[in-house]
């Protein structure tokens, strides 16, 4: 190779590499979702104003990385938005919301939080989510969840079989070891001495 030929070898050589990079960045990019909707005021006439919409560093659940950020969206006439935002549904952390405040002209400043899915485009009313006070939303428990912990839980009514050794805070009082058989009699379950059965 002469020595003319380096310099046009090495940006040959520059130019795939910065192609590759290129290539690599825009696959990372995530799909937005379009959130298109007409806000009003409580008296039924179009809302005017600023919604100011903020987010925290969040990985999509096609695993596209998100820096934390804001945007600010004004409202058009006749109280029409749109914005387009990366789907946080199944982000990771989980429980990823944004946070937007409206600023309205009438003086109204009202806060909500948004889990934006992957179907576009999406109303505000689809959007909207509720946060858990004080823990955020990976602290609330689901209907699986609760009865799952509540699987191995005694419960005071009912019939139930109990096994193994029991430890109580508390003496449990000859009152509420009180069966009736049956037949109409009255005896102590469990009682120490007794065989399995008798009472």
């Amino acid at each position: 190779m002469s020595h003319t030929s380096r310099p046009v070898w090495r940006l040959f050589c520059l130019a795939l590499l910065g192609a590759f990079f290129v290539t690599r960045m825009e696959s990372q990019t995530p799909a937005l979702t379009t959130i298109s909707d007409t806000v009003y005021r409580a008296d039924g006439n179009p809302a005017a104003g600023v919604l100011l919409i903020s987010w925290p560093a969040f990985t999509t659940a096609s695993s596209a990385t998100v820096a934390a950020g804001n945007k600010s969206v004004t409202l058009g006439t006749a109280g029409s938005m749109t914005v387009q935002l990366a789907p946080n549904a199944g982000a990771i952390p989980a429980g990823t919301v944004y946070t937007v405040v409206y600023q309205l002209t009438d003086a109204t400043v009202k806060i909500e939080y948004w889990s934006v899915g992957t179907t576009s485009p999406e109303t505000i009313a689809a959007v909207r989510t509720l946060v858990g006070t004080g823990a955020g939303a990976s602290q609330i428990a689901t209907q699986q969840y609760v009865n799952s912990q509540l699987a191995n839980v005694v419960h005071l009514s009912g019939t139930e079989t109990i096994t193994g050794t029991k430890q109580f805070t508390v003496s449990p009082s000859p009152s509420d070891a009180i069966a009736i058989r049956p037949s109409g009699e009255q005896g102590i379950r469990g009682c120490v001495g007794c065989e399995c059965g008798q009472w």
